[in-house]
């Protein structure tokens, strides 16, 4: 029996197309449900940018804020800002945004009422996702096409046998 050679590249297209597409459903979804959560006070711990060089050379930058709440009594602190991209080659847009929160440390507070543990302080913010959703969804078809294309080569090569 000979060996599918697309199967070394079908399987792994298709799974990692399939996670980025899921994560940037989820996302989407979550996104759009924190419009409609309720809001509480809370305060801006600490928030940075983390600056990485990026493949093609420039430069990539992430904010990073921490913030502190109450629902009902209990403590939370979070880190999830927003469930949009956080990553960006816009260096002015990331330190804005940190600068924002440093100026203004009391902040609301969109939490999820099921688990209040989960928060945003940009409700509704989809950025990226899209974006995020495209690249696994092709990941996905070419994983797709590689796996029917593999099958296909298969039954060619069982036939002129």
């Amino acid at each position: 029996m000979s060996k599918n050679p697309y199967t070394a590249l079908s399987l792994p297209f298709f799974l990692i197309g399939l996670v980025v597409a899921s994560q940037a459903l989820v996302r989407h979804h979550k996104a759009r449900a924190s419009l409609h959560w309720p809001v509480t006070g809370g305060a801006v711990g600490w928030a940075n940018v983390d600056e990485r060089k990026s493949i093609d050379g420039g430069v990539k930058y992430t904010p990073h804020v921490e913030f502190h709440y109450e629902v009902d009594g209990m403590p939370y602190d979070a880190t999830t800002y927003t469930f949009g991209r956080k990553t960006t080659p816009n260096g002015g847009f990331a330190h804005g945004l940190v600068k924002t929160y440093t100026l203004r440390p009391a902040v609301d507070v969109y939490y999820n009422p099921k688990h209040p543990e989960e928060a945003v302080l940009r409700p509704g913010d989809t950025s990226g996702l899209l974006m995020q959703g495209v690249v696994g969804g092709v990941f996905v078809a070419v994983g797709m096409f590689a796996i029917w294309h593999g099958r296909g080569w298969r039954r060619m090569s069982m036939g002129m046998r």
